[in-house]
């Protein structure tokens, strides 16, 4: 819910730099486009981890983290236990 409350807010925000430009409130225009552009890049940046950590699925113990991070070095942390949670589960 609160990330579809960022996008609307983020194109409101959009939609009132237009109106701003438009009216010829040049500096608070950019603020406020900033201010939308950037709601929006974090979304899109959070959008891109596909892969969350989910909470109803059991969570390896330190030692099967250990020993799964061993085999896959390239993984961060949060990203190992995503991975063996899909292990588990499937």
């Amino acid at each position: 819910m609160s990330e579809k409350l960022m996008i609307i807010g983020s194109y409101l925000a959009l939609f009132a730099a237009v109106l701003g430009l438009l009216s010829g409130q040049f500096l608070l225009a950019t603020v406020v486009a900033a201010i939308g552009v950037w709601g929006l890049g974090s979304h899109n940046r959070r959008s891109a981890v596909d892969d969350v950590i989910d909470s109803d699925l059991p969570t390896p113990s330190a030692a099967e983290l250990k020993s799964y991070r061993e085999k896959n070095p390239d993984l961060s942390f949060s990203e190992a236990i995503v991975a063996w949670q899909k292990g588990e589960s499937a």
